[in-house]
């Protein structure tokens, strides 16, 4: 006949079970700590004691897992306590990596297959209401003023501003191609450098630009970047002279270091270079054409300027077509 153990009896056992394994469990690991490193060990199925653990008060020392309740077994499920009373949190659910953030540019009108690229929106707006016929703006997302027309030639032209800097550009860029530009030039400003500077009020049309930004970087960008051969000839057209840009991060009247120039360098601006590679990337003929800024406040000279910038990058696109 097989009788039951009391409660007592029971208690006792489970008592020395869990002695038992802990006297086991810390001869193992300091047997563990003699003879390997001190990574921590992958714990035994067989084990109910769930692993060993270090203490990490004294260098050397061991303690055996301690369970929650002296005397109670820890379930199947459960961590053992950390010293201390803490416990290694689970990791969490791994997240969906984000892929793709919201576009630039939301067009409420279609965009033609040639545009002008300006840095400020209102100097699209400007440029809209003196190059085109009966323009319609096309974006005003993130204040990325955009507008389409017909151009001097009867044919849809687009005026998009950017934003500054490269990484904005690029984004623009990126979704004007999506949209089915196919040839763009930039009308932009630029800070006069080297030996023999520009002038405020002066053009040059960008016969290459010197990548020295992290955008232009991240599009791999090496050396110095050319523009498409056809829209840099009929630029030059005018007999507007040429300039080497180097495009920068911060510019020196903001706070950034005064860079090392690279030769036939004369001018500095925030995204030129990324422009025409992003360009490139993306199936984009792409130009650009800078002017230096008068400084003086006289808005009727700077509204003449910006014109004159806009008209050059304008006929270069008549021109092809």
């Amino acid at each position: 006949m097989t009788t039951c153990p009391s409660s007592s009896a029971r208690s006792w056992a489970r008592t020395r079970v869990v002695r038992v394994e802990s006297a086991v469990t810390a001869s193992a690991w300091s047997t563990a700590r003699r003879t390997a490193s001190t990574r921590a060990l992958r714990r035994s199925p067989a084990s109910s004691s769930g692993g060993l653990t270090v203490s990490g008060s004294t260098e050397g020392s061991v303690e055996p897992p301690r369970s929650r309740d002296p005397g109670r077994r820890i379930g199947a499920g459960e961590r053992p306590a950390r010293p201390g009373g803490r416990r290694r949190s689970r990791p969490g659910p791994i997240l969906a990596a984000v892929t793709r953030l919201p576009e630039m540019l939301h067009l409420v009108n279609p965009v033609a297959p040639r545009a002008i690229v300006v840095g400020d929106p209102g100097r699209a707006l400007e440029l809209a209401q003196s190059l085109l016929e009966r323009p319609l703006m096309s974006n005003h997302q993130r204040g990325l003023w955009g507008y389409t027309g017909a151009a001097a030639d009867g044919r849809p032209l687009t005026i998009q501003s950017t934003g500054t800097g490269g990484a904005s550009a690029v984004a623009v860029v990126r979704e004007l191609a999506d949209a089915g530009v196919r040839q763009m030039v930039r009308a932009g400003s630029a800070v006069a450098v080297g030996p023999e500077p520009a002038v405020a009020g002066e053009l040059r049309v960008v016969a290459f630009a010197v990548p020295g930004d992290g955008a232009s970087r991240a599009l791999g960008g090496q050396g110095p970047v050319r523009p498409d051969e056809s829209l840099l000839t009929r630029l030059r057209a005018g007999g507007t002279p040429s300039v080497g840009v180097l495009s920068v991060d911060v510019l020196p009247q903001d706070g950034g270091e005064a860079p090392e120039l690279p030769a036939d360098v004369g001018a500095l601006d925030r995204q030129t270079a990324a422009l025409l590679l992003a360009a490139g990337r993306f199936d984009v003929r792409a130009a650009a054409v800078v002017a230096f800024p008068h400084l003086d406040g006289d808005e009727d000279r700077r509204s003449d300027w910006w014109r004159a910038v806009g008209a050059a990058a304008a006929a270069a696109l008549t021109d092809a077509g």
